[in-house]
């Protein structure tokens, strides 16, 4: 599997969100609305963020379905909109668990709206449309040569993995999420602007337009989901930054009559907007830039000059994606691992950008065949390249 075979689906599944949403907007008799949105997407962090071959780009293309069903929630049969609603927001959580949020939020939000004491012979339409994914994740989960799947051990191992993040979100908040660069205002302002609608919710005095009152139930849950992500990575404010977006323009254009209080909160996110935009134009220019000078042309040259093609090769975990594409299939050095661990007979290609425990200098009885080479000529910032021959009573 190629890096573009698996950034695609994602990219393709994010677009397809944003047009669904678009079109939903202008059916709702919102069509600036619905222009707008594609302009803001296109200087929001998210939309580099699911260029990651993450799972953000489906998982918002089934909460995209989900808000399409509660916007439209007036012309489809009540059973019908708690089924789909509970089928599309726990198929976005099978994709990202994070996403589970969104589950409770579209049953509060259906429970509400319809009334409790009438959304009660619904609920069955949403524990099934909830069942169906929750039962394709058990049956992907099932090894062969079990019966059960090994829930324990899924969730430890997402325990794991959910605390890989060495800075927390906290340490996020009192930085001022410096991590995001240009893009640092969109976060504040997409999250002042998700507390702000949310309050104005529940102290409104007039009901909200019907887009705005479900973008507003998906930009608080959203906010639930960035907030508790443990790290704040960029690609969670997926989740988060559309919702506050859509519900803001659905108030102004709807004639609220608290138009002035959301143009305030517009004209905050249109300030913020602009140097995310200028972020996202220099990330695109600079992958425009330097396309041709990151080829791993280069690297795979130097394999098949250097190395035997039928001798083994272990690489440092920075180049086994760009070492797989030539005919050998090589071997990671991993971190924990010493010199004295590795094969004799085998030999090394690693960076100066791995973070290893170890001196090349240092390592025994190996040669160095290529010292200090960029492994990207064209590239500014190239990594060091250095490849050593097997131990000498091998070589």
């Amino acid at each position: 599997i190629s890096e573009f075979s698996s950034r695609l689906p994602q990219y393709l599944a994010s677009s397809l969100a944003i047009l669904a949403l678009s079109l939903v907007l202008i059916c709702s008799d919102l069509p600036k609305t619905g222009v707008l949105l594609l302009i803001v997407w296109l200087g929001d962090r998210s939309s580099i963020e699911v260029l990651l071959a993450r799972p953000e780009g489906i998982a918002f293309l089934a909460l995209s379905g989900a808000f399409v069903v509660l916007v439209r929630r007036q012309s489809l049969p009540h059973w019908l909109v708690a089924f789909l609603a509970g089928l599309c927001t726990s198929l976005a959580a099978g994709f990202h668990p994070r996403a589970c949020v969104f589950v409770l939020g579209a049953f509060v939000f259906l429970a509400v709206d319809i009334g409790l004491s009438a959304f009660r012979r619904f609920i069955p339409f949403f524990v099934l449309g909830v069942a169906i994914p929750v039962s394709l994740i058990l049956w992907c989960a099932v090894p062969v040569s079990r019966a059960v799947p090994d829930i324990r051990a899924a969730l430890t191992q997402l325990a794991w993995h959910a605390h890989l993040g060495k800075t927390s979100n906290f340490v996020h908040l009192r930085e001022g999420f410096t991590g995001y660069r240009w893009s640092c205002p969109w976060v504040w302002a997409v999250g002042l602007a998700t507390a702000a609608v949310t309050c104005a919710a529940f102290a409104r005095r007039k009901p909200l337009h019907r887009v705005a009152l479900a973008a507003t139930c998906f930009a608080f849950c959203g906010l639930i989901t960035f907030l508790t992500s443990l790290t704040m990575f960029p690609p969670y404010l997926v989740y988060l930054s559309v919702w506050p977006v859509i519900a803001v323009m659905a108030q102004i254009e709807s004639g609220s009559p608290q138009r002035r209080f959301y143009r305030v909160i517009a004209a905050v996110l249109l300030v913020a907007w602009f140097p995310s935009m200028g972020w996202n134009l220099l990330r695109t220019r600079e992958a425009y830039k330097f396309h041709s000078a990151l080829s791993t042309a280069h690297l795979a040259g130097e394999l098949a000059l250097t190395v035997p093609p039928e001798a083994p090769l272990m690489v440092s975990g920075d180049l086994y994606i760009a070492a797989r594409c030539s005919v050998r299939k090589p071997f990671i050095v991993r971190q924990a691992s010493s010199p004295s661990d590795w094969p004799c007979d085998a030999w090394l290609a690693v960076t100066t950008a791995a973070v290893v425990p170890w001196n090349v200098a240092q390592l025994p009885g190996r040669v160095v065949r290529v010292s200090n080479e960029n492994l990207f000529p064209g590239y500014p910032y190239s990594p060091k390249l250095t490849i050593l021959t097997p131990c000498q009573n091998f070589h």
